[in-house]
Formats: C-alpha cells, sequence, structure tokens
C-alpha cells in the first residue's frame, strides 16, 4: 500500500445524460453513462481502466479533462475539488496539471503545422519558459520521447512521420505543460503491432522518470498487464473489480472480468459464450453505502435472524477486505465463491429476487 497522496482522486463521480428531444410525444428519458465511480491515481503509478466499448472509460476521461461536467460526485486535484471551477482561467490552469494522449495520432496532429508547432503551442499559451527558451524546450521534449535528431523532426510535417512517431509528437506535447497527470486514451491501439511495445515502454520510463500519475484507459488487457500497477474494470458505467493488475488478471473474481478475460483468443480454451445477468440481478457486495442498505434489508427482512445466509451476507462484506486487502469486488457471488462458502443457501427464490441493487 502506497502511503504517498493520491495526485487525482474521483469521490462518487456520475454523469448523467438526457436521451431523446421529448417532442412528438415522446418521453425524455436518462441515460446513467457514469454511476459512484471513486479512485486515485498515485504519482509514479499508472492505473488502467478497462472495459468493453461502451462502458463509459472515456465519459470518464472527458470528465476529468474538465469537458463534461459531472452530474454527481467530485474530483480532487490535492486538496482542491475541481468538478466545480468556473472560468477560462481556472480550467486552463487545471488543465496544465491534467493532460490527455488521444487515440488517433493520425488526427490529433494539424497537418498544415510543423511538428515543432505543435508543441511551440502549449509552451506558449501556458508561459512554461521564457520566449528566448522555447525552441530549446522544444527540442528537449522531442528527445525525451525519442524523436532524433530533435532539429530535424520538429521541421517535419506530421504526414513526414509514422504512426509510433506521430504518438510520440502527441506524448511530447502533453509534458510540455509539465502535468501532474496524464490521461492515455487508447494510446496505441491505432498503431502498428510491432511499435505498440515502444510506445508503452516510453510510458512506463516517463512515469518513474517524471513521478507522474498516469491513467491508461483500454480494452486490450494484455498492454493493460504489461504497463499499469493496478487495475480498474469497468462495466455499464460503475467499477464491479479493482486491484493489483496481475491479481485481477491472474485471478479474477467478477463474473465480468472473468467474461473479458475469456474473450482473449486462445485456441486452447475456447471461448466462454455464458451471458452476463442484467443489471437489476446483479448483487453488489462492497463498502458502498447502497450495498450495505441492500444487504440491510435482506438480513433483517428476507430471512429468520439466524439463517445460514445471514452469516454468509456479514461473513462475506465484513471479511472479504481482511483476506483480500487489495482487492475490491461488486459482487457478493464472487465474495462467497472466493470465501469458499457453501453456495447451496442460495438455491430457490433467494436470488435474484431478494438480493437486488437497491
Amino acid at each position: 500500500m502506497s502511503l504517498e497522496a493520491p495526485v487525482l482522486e474521483v469521490r462518487g463521480l456520475g454523469r448523467t445524460f438526457d436521451v431523446g428531444t421529448g417532442g412528438l410525444g415522446l418521453r425524455r428519458r436518462s441515460l446513467t453513462a457514469v454511476d459512484d465511480v471513486s479512485f486515485a491515481l498515485e504519482p509514479g503509478k499508472v492505473t488502467a481502466l478497462v472495459g468493453q466499448s461502451g462502458s463509459g472509460k472515456s465519459t470518464i476521461a472527458r470528465l476529468l479533462l474538465r469537458l463534461y461536467a459531472p452530474t454527481a460526485g467530485s474530483i480532487h486535484l490535492g486538496d482542491e475539488d475541481v468538478s466545480r471551477i468556473r472560468g477560462r482561467r481556472n480550467v486552463r490552469r487545471y488543465r496544465s496539471q491534467v493532460q490527455m494522449i488521444f487515440q488517433d495520432p493520425f488526427g490529433s496532429l494539424n497537418p498544415v503545422k510543423r511538428v515543432g508547432h505543435h508543441i511551440e503551442r502549449p509552451l506558449r499559451r501556458h508561459k512554461v519558459v521564457p520566449s528566448r527558451q522555447v525552441e530549446q524546450r522544444v527540442h528537449e521534449l522531442l528527445h525525451a520521447v525519442g524523436l532524433t535528431p530533435p532539429e530535424v523532426v520538429a521541421a517535419k510535417y506530421p504526414h513526414e512521420l509514422s504512426g509510433g512517431q506521430k504518438q510520440r509528437v502527441s506524448i511530447a506535447r502533453a509534458l510540455a505543460v509539465e502535468p501532474k497527470v496524464v490521461i492515455a486514451d487508447e494510446p496505441v491501439s491505432m498503431l502498428d503491432v510491432s511499435i505498440r511495445l515502444g510506445v508503452l515502454n516510453l510510458i512506463l520510463e516517463l512515469k518513474e522518470q517524471r513521478n507522474l500519475g498516469f491513467l491508461y484507459i483500454t480494452h486490450d488487457l494484455a498492454s493493460a498487464r504489461y504497463v499499469a500497477d493496478e487495475i480498474l474494470v469497468l462495466y455499464a458505467g460503475q467499477i464491479v473489480e479493482r486491484g493489483p493488475t496481475d491479481n485481477v488478471l491472474l485471478e479474477p473474481l467478477h463474473p465480468y472480468t472473468q467474461l473479458l478475460l475469456s474473450a482473449v483468443p486462445n485456441p486452447g480454451t475456447g471461448l466462454l459464450t455464458d451471458e452476463l445477468p442484467e443489471r437489476k440481478e446483479t448483487v453488489f457486495a462492497s463498502s458502498a453505502p447502497r450495498a450495505h442498505a441492500a444487504l440491510e434489508r435482506v438480513t433483517s427482512a428476507a430471512a429468520p435472524p439466524n439463517s445460514d445466509i445471514v452469516s454468509i451476507v456479514r461473513l462475506s462484506t465484513s471479511h472479504l477486505s481482511s483476506l483480500l486487502p487489495e482487492r475490491e469486488c461488486e459482487c457478493l457471488h464472487a465474495c462467497i465463491q472466493k470465501l469458499n462458502l457453501e453456495s447451496a443457501v442460495f438455491d430457490g427464490t433467494f436470488l435474484p429476487n431478494q438480493l437486488v441493487e437497491p
């Protein structure tokens, strides 16, 4: 467990979007894209956020960058709550500390501007160095991301670079304002397999050299395992499992994590085809207040006071954290299986009709 204070902390973050126009007699409804998400990014560590397309990964990135305003929860940079900051100057000051590496290196660079321009611009806008030192700093940043000789690279246009070199320019641009946090949204998904490893190694080098907190967003579990210290598994806008990367990927607790791992092509094992239960049937058993409320209803109303189910529910919620101090899993089934408890008590109507999300 790290004793270093997190550089960025998210507490109960939520975002809801209105769907539909409400015209022609259609009812306007809400879509919850992110629901009660909490995590912390520590300096010198890479945290991976994994999940299938549409699970809410990029929405969380946009919330952290203040491109979207959260509808619930808060974002803390150090001791400051930045989720409600207003004004262009305050937002710019925040974004100088939290930078983004975009997924598409081909679309994130202006094709009519030279490479040097893309790195000079943030240096000048944020007044990172005096004007007379801008060119020197551009060359230093290009050298830091492995683009040499920097004088030659700075004079090129984006179309003269390979995909991997373009992504390194994007990384240099993100580093230009000396951020504390870097959000990398699928940074290698559009690169050739042969050059992905170089970009991942660069991320690892930068986190050590500059003590950066990285949020690495991906659906590629292999790259997440290679680069990340901790992994967060996102399903339908909620973090359903978290822990040290090897622990989560080698010994997954939540059915969704198991399903993600089974989807990795492996001719020897085949593909798991079991479907996930509906979200209304999901049993959450974490430290979240809503989970305790659901379990309290079950233990007080749905079962006799001395029944086996009461003992199992209380044991799973109170002792899972002591048996697996670095793991969290929002699934009571997984808790009970991990604790090697008898699952036969769930036969009949007890699940999923009674243990439901509040």
